[in-house]
């Protein structure tokens, strides 16, 4: 489990797994935003309070150095929330078994399997069921 990779992080991949977000780049355009391939970033944006607010954040893909804050939008997706855990499966090699690993970080290949957990504040009494999802290239 929890493999670093042999690749290091590169921000210009159309994919980024960390153990706590996950970038991705898509053709989908939000309502209302001029066209073309957009970078989205999911993960928490930190609360006073200790929870936190689980968000999407996208920009232009244009250039992987602009910060997602300065061209894009934020959408809130849930409040309350005091963790995120996201896992990637698949092989890390085209020689390795698919195994469950806390980052992806392959220069070509999506994971087979994204898992997202999230855990709520204490004393908030919804429940989150892990949601696994098999990324696409293509609907």
């Amino acid at each position: 489990p929890g493999s670093e990779g042999p690749h290091p992080p590169d921000p210009k991949r159309a994919f980024v797994g960390e153990p706590d977000r996950l970038s991705f780049v898509s053709s989908f355009v939000p309502q209302g935003e001029y066209g073309g391939l957009r970078r989205y970033e999911i993960g928490l944006d930190a609360a006073g309070s200790g929870s936190g607010r689980l968000v999407m954040k996208h920009r232009l893909a244009l250039d992987a150095a602009v910060p997602m804050q300065l061209d894009g939008g934020s959408t809130a997706l849930l409040d309350g929330v005091e963790a995120l855990r996201v896992r990637y499966f698949g092989p890390l090699d085209q020689d390795a078994a698919p195994a469950w690993h806390d980052s992806w970080r392959h220069p070509v290949n999506l994971p087979l399997l994204v898992s997202v957990e999230v855990t709520f504040a204490q004393g908030d009494r919804r429940q989150w069921i892990t949601l696994v999802a098999g990324p696409a290239l293509a609907p």
